[in-house]
């Protein structure tokens, strides 16, 4: 049983038994096929087979190596011939091919056993993927669509296995389109989109409870048909809650079965999957239903995606259609910029932000909690996402800063407000004494009640334990609430010290992360201060200021623009320059917030302008503004600007502030610049420099420690400096697999980057193997026909070139290249942004291999600034 026809066909009897005999120990393996392949010896030659192939060479023991070797030979990107239209398969006559995924092609077919006429959708797996993992993927599929049987999921008909073994299965065909694109069509207002995702949760819902996470919910696996019927697609990568597989496949870490885009922070760092994950795809889908976009904009894509999915946090709706005010996207809504974001503001924006946080546990619990939290909001009832806003901030805020919960962490903040509140008190007492010329003892009743005041929120604070563990953050807020019920009902005969007291709780809420609260007390403030003070005082500018930062803080960006554009005003009308100063970099921090960077730059510079008319150019705000400066104008395309500002401001942010992970940032951005003027010897001491900043704090395993090590090894690669380089790639790799579990794709990464390395310098062995163990990774969790496990297909092809097997390797590598060149002629006569991020070190290996011409081949497809690289 030789050919791999033969081998599909009975695929189903082989893997059990592979799996089972892997599982023994090698001396009981033999025996074991012997007895269970009794009165077989074809089944027993076909598993022998594959079990020695799995063994791998005595000085190479890496599991499954040898099979990497036979996916190598049938790799590269798949070669399928298409089924001609009139191509019978089972009791099924090809149509047409509707599309082409990973390890599938869909066909549209129709009956033709003449029983009755039925259009279908034919499912085929493709050839070259004969793979236990895939195979089963498949097998899975249509085990779990069999068992789904709902109008809004896509039924399956039928399936079976082709004459040369590869299975396939038959679904219903849905005539329909994508469900962002067919709201935009039929112009649904916001209403009716949330009316047309509840045919989305009920499905998922459905699905969840027969104990199915979908994991890939998109909007083209979301189809909508011309009667507006939601039909979910594609379970090929769906998971099985309960089943024998669940175990393994919970602990399958690092699995990258996902569209990165609409994936969750625990797909991502390859955590377990659960029905939160849907959760989590199903608020994706629907902020794009409802603003045009994703949480995480069309500008970031690899490295720079996944950290932000994982690590920053997801605009609300509204803020997102502030900063990106398209009149199409309103006007498909029967909105304009101004009145859709208005209506996402609030409960909306409360629900999206549930349902896409970065933990499982603190989204909706189910698709059902989702849904009934938006037919609550269609009813005008309240929704539970916004009850917990306040809980949720502070228990991400105790998990970042536990210090911060204890204790006397709460007495430091608020006693420090306090503080500030009996300096400034000074200044209100004078100020009230003058006013109502009042007598000295006046002065001196006013200072007794503002000690008063810091001694009663230093008791409440104090009175605990000290030995007691850290407080508990849902106490400390309970502790600020009564603080603040009383501030609003005891001081209004004295508005000048209420408004002190609204500013320091204000303080303490945003400390806390509890940002509502806080624009809430910071709004009450500024009135307050007004009562007091007037209207243009330098009072309401100060007041103002704080509001727009705790606006900034939960990504209200218009309104903390108009906030900080009033403050700006009295500080211009009091002329008082420093504060102006700092007001224009405040709203130049704004402006860039909402993507203008022109105006942004006009502003900050206005700042930095004002800052030198007073000599403060030593000053720490003066750095930061400029550092601030830096990356508006490398937007704007002003590359040496950028550079320039970098330079000056970097060594004195390191002056003031020391080795802090924010100064790494910095570096990084002065090397890319430097990386992009061909000054790669500079660039690489920015980015070793960057490296030990973040690393000192956060470890060299941190995602953000191996970008910039890449960065580093990048910039040493193109400086011809290989030997530091692997040097740093060695380094990489101990650190990725310190820090990732086994299997994981960060880790199949760092061998990738280290393996094509070794080939440039020569050492081929040792790069052929750094490159098979990033090709296991990468085929297991990314699939065979993926980018980066053909790239590392296509390097080690190019090896087996040089060292005389080109009857093996030259094959593999003519079809990449020839793959690559149609990719290039399909895109526009371009390559996207990752598929020139592996193609340019690709040709870069070619060529220090002697295959000039495939490298010259390659380099024509990259744009001009990475070809001069290449």
């Amino acid at each position: 049983m030789s050919s791999s026809a033969a081998l599909w066909a009975r695929w189903e009897e082989i893997d059990p038994l592979l799996e089972a005999a892997l599982e023994r120990p090698p001396t009981e393996r033999h025996l074991f096929l012997v007895e269970a392949c009794r009165g077989d010896p074809e089944l027993l030659e076909a598993v022998t087979t594959l079990l020695t192939a799995s063994a791998g060479p005595a000085s190479d023991p890496r599991p499954g190596d040898a099979l990497l070797e036979a996916a190598f030979t049938a790799g590269g990107p798949s070669e399928d011939p298409d089924l001609e239209p009139g191509t019978r398969i089972g009791r099924y006559r090809i149509l047409a091919e509707i599309g082409r995924g990973g390890m599938a092609t869909v066909y549209e077919a129709e009956r033709a056993d003449g029983v009755f006429e039925q259009r279908v959708a034919l499912k085929l797996l493709q050839g070259g993927v004969a793979r236990a993992g895939v195979v089963q993927r498949f097998l899975d599929e249509r085990r779990i669509l069999s068992a789904l049987a709902h109008p809004n999921i896509a039924r399956i008909l039928d399936g079976g296995s082709t004459e040369d073994g590869r299975p396939y299965l038959v679904m219903e065909r849905v005539h329909g389109e994508p469900i962002t694109r067919w709201a935009d069509r039929h112009g649904l207002d916001v209403p009716a989109r949330l009316a047309l995702f509840g045919q989305v949760a009920e499905a998922l819902q459905f699905a969840h409870t027969h104990l199915v996470v979908h994991r890939d919910l998109k909007p083209g696996n979301v189809l909508v048909t011309e009667d507006g019927t939601v039909k979910l697609l594609d379970f090929g990568i769906a998971k099985l809650l309960e089943s024998p597989e669940a175990a393994s496949l919970q602990t399958q870490a690092g699995a990258r079965w996902m569209t990165p885009a609409y994936a969750s922070p625990e797909q991502i760092r390859g955590d377990p999957v659960t029905t939160a994950t849907d959760v989590h795809a199903a608020g994706i889908l629907l902020f794009e239903l409802l603003t045009g976009g994703r949480p995480f904009g069309p500008e970031l894509h690899g490295f720079d995606l996944e950290r932000a999915i994982c690590e920053s946090p997801a605009p609300a709706a509204s803020a997102h259609v502030q900063s990106r005010p398209d009149p199409s996207v309103a006007r498909a809504r029967g909105e304009t910029p101004v009145t859709l974001a208005r209506r996402l503001s609030g409960d909306l924006d409360a629900i999206l932000l549930k349902a896409l946080r970065k933990e499982p546990e603190e989204r909706y619990a189910s698709l059902q909690a989702l849904h009934d939290d938006v037919e609550r909001y269609r009813a005008g009832f309240p929704v539970s996402a916004r009850e917990g806003m306040w809980s949720y901030r502070a228990r991400k805020f105790a998990a970042r800063n536990r210090w911060q919960v204890g204790t006397a962490a709460t007495v430091a903040f608020v006693l420090a407000g306090a503080a500030g509140l009996l300096v400034r008190q000074q200044r209100v007492t004078a100020l009230e004494r003058d006013r109502a010329n009042a007598a000295a003892a006046t002065a001196e009743t006013e200072a007794e009640n503002a000690q008063l005041v810091i001694g009663f929120l230093a008791d409440v604070f104090r009175g605990r334990d000290p030995e007691q563990a850290p407080a508990d953050t849902l106490t400390v807020r309970e502790l600020l609430q009564w603080g603040r019920e009383r501030v609003s009902t005891e001081f209004d005969e004295r508005p000048a010290l209420q408004a002190e007291l609204q500013r320091v709780l204000g303080t303490a809420y945003f400390n806390l992360g509890l940002l509502d609260e806080s624009v809430t007390l910071h709004q009450a403030s500024v009135e307050t201060v007004r009562r007091a003070f007037g209207a243009g005082s330098v009072e309401e500018a100060d007041a103002r200021t704080l509001l727009a930062r705790a606006q900034i803080a939960d990504r209200f960006w218009s309104g903390a623009r108009e906030e900080a554009e009033a403050a700006l005003r009295i500080r211009r009308a009091v002329e008082d320059p420093l504060a102006t100063a700092d007001a224009l970099r405040l709203l130049g921090e704004i402006e860039q917030g909402l993507g203008n960077a022109d105006s942004a730059a006009v502003l900050i510079q206005a700042s930095l302008d004002l800052l030198r008319a007073e000599g403060l150019v030593a000053d720490p705000r003066h750095t930061e503004t400029l550092l601030a400066l830096a990356p508006i104008r490398r937007a704007q395309g002003r590359l040496g600007d950028a550079e320039r500002l970098y330079e000056e401001g970097i060594p004195r942010y390191e002056a003031s502030r020391g080795r802090t992970p924010d100064l790494a940032i910095h570096l990084n951005n002065l090397a890319f610049l430097k990386r992009t003027r061909g000054d790669y010897a500079d660039a690489a001491e920015l980015y070793r420099e960057a490296l030990a900043a973040y690393a000192d704090v956060h470890g060299r395993g941190h995602p953000t420690a191996l970008m910039l090590a890449n960065n580093l090894v990048s910039s040493l690669h193109l400086g011809r400096r290989l030997d530091e380089a692997i040097a740093i790639a060695q380094a990489s790799v101990r650190a990725a697999e310190a820090q990732w579990p086994d299997g994981h794709w960060r880790v199949g990464s760092a061998h990738a980057v280290l393996g094509r390395l070794l080939l440039r310098v020569g050492r081929l062995e040792e790069g052929e193997s750094a490159l098979r163990t990033a090709g296991l990774i990468y085929r297991d969790r990314l699939g065979p026909q993926h980018d980066w496990t053909t790239s590392v297909i296509a390097a080690v092809a190019a090896k087996q070139i040089v060292t005389g097997s080109e009857d093996t390797g030259r094959p593999i590598l003519e079809r990449y290249i020839g793959y690559m060149e149609r990719r290039w002629a399909a895109g526009d006569s371009a390559l996207s942004l990752d598929q020139v991020n592996l193609v340019a070190p690709l040709t870069l290996v070619l060529s220090d291999l002697g295959l000039e011409s495939d490298a010259a081949r390659l380099r024509a497809l990259l744009p001009a600034d990475a070809r001069e690289e290449s």
